[in-house]
């Protein structure tokens, strides 16, 4: 009995549970402060992905911005195949002729046989031909513009002033039109491998 001691019921409980509860709704508080602040971070974070998104599609749009009636020229450096392109914008409508010129220029060594076709891509959907306005210098046959003569060195020809699209109205912007630029130095290359004219270089 010598090691028992009476203890105050009343005063000690009451001293021990206060501090527990007063400890679990600080937990609580910091807790919720917690979610809050993440969840803030998370509106703040989708809100800027956004705006990045949105710049990213307005710069994309500038960057395939129409070019339709702005000259190009195209030089040809060796025999190959070339490429270039124009987009325009919606509202083009078939059937009619827009200012487009084109031209090439032979920057080899060499007189380059010529050959253009030009088709028109609205919106990944469907390719179309384009009609080309050309000189007399030109014929067409088989979806290809053949140069009359074999284009000397250093020599710059105009390949068309203006362009029609096929009698459909594009609703799509930055549709496109691809010119395919081929040319050859060699003659008997060239009745090998192209479909050509019957009066071709006449």
């Amino acid at each position: 009995m010598e090691n028992l001691k009476w203890i105050n019921v009343k005063k000690p409980i009451i001293k021990k549970i206060l501090p527990l509860n007063k400890s679990v709704k600080e937990k609580e508080t910091k807790l919720k402060k917690a979610k809050i602040a993440f969840l803030v971070v998370c509106i703040l974070f989708s809100i800027s992905l956004g705006f990045n998104i949105i710049m990213f599609l307005n710069s994309l749009d500038k960057k395939i911005s129409s070019n339709l009636g702005e000259a190009i020229t195209c030089e040809i450096s060796q025999p190959n195949n070339y490429v270039v392109s124009i987009y325009h914008p919606s509202g083009i409508v078939g059937g009619t002729y827009y200012n487009q010129q084109l031209s090439i220029k032979n920057t080899s060594q060499s007189p380059q046989y010529v050959r253009v076709k030009a088709t028109t891509n609205l919106n990944n959907s469907q390719i179309y031909l384009t009609s080309l306005n050309v000189s007399n210098d030109w014929i067409f046959h088989d979806n290809y513009y053949y140069l009359n003569y074999a284009l000397s060195s250093n020599e710059n020809i105009e390949v068309c002033n203006k362009i029609a699209f096929t009698n459909v109205y594009t609703k799509f912007k930055n549709s496109v039109t691809n010119f395919q630029i081929e040319c050859l130095d060699n003659l008997d290359d060239a009745t090998s491998f192209w479909q050509i004219p019957e009066n071709w270089l006449s």
